[in-house]
């Protein structure tokens, strides 16, 4: 396989800015899929002896066309207030969304 070194492309600066911001905010990140990759960010339920752990947000690959970040739960909101500056900042996405499901 050839390796082309040289600046990231923007997918693989996503993929660090959501790896980097789960773990800051105490978030477990399961992603799924390849091409179009979907990011789940649970947040561990205290004192669960199960380990159960309950959505907190949800985004795919697809954010940096869309720009829609979903919030299941307030205990995501202060990853995806956060996300969405970086991306806006860092990535120049012009507006993100932040959208609260029910």
């Amino acid at each position: 396989m050839v390796r082309i070194e040289g600046p990231q492309d923007e997918q693989a600066r996503l993929d660090a800015l959501v790896h980097r911001l789960a773990k800051a905010h105490g978030l477990h990140l399961v992603e799924t899929g390849w091409a179009r990759k979907t990011y789940e960010l649970f947040r561990p339920i205290p004192g669960d002896a199960r380990r159960r752990k309950k959505a907190v947000a949800r985004l795919e690959s697809y954010v940096l066309q869309s720009g829609e970040i979903l919030v299941l739960d307030e205990d995501g909101l202060p990853f995806a207030e956060e996300l969405g500056k970086a991306l806006e900042e860092d990535l120049g996405l012009t507006e993100v969304v932040l959208r609260r499901h029910p």
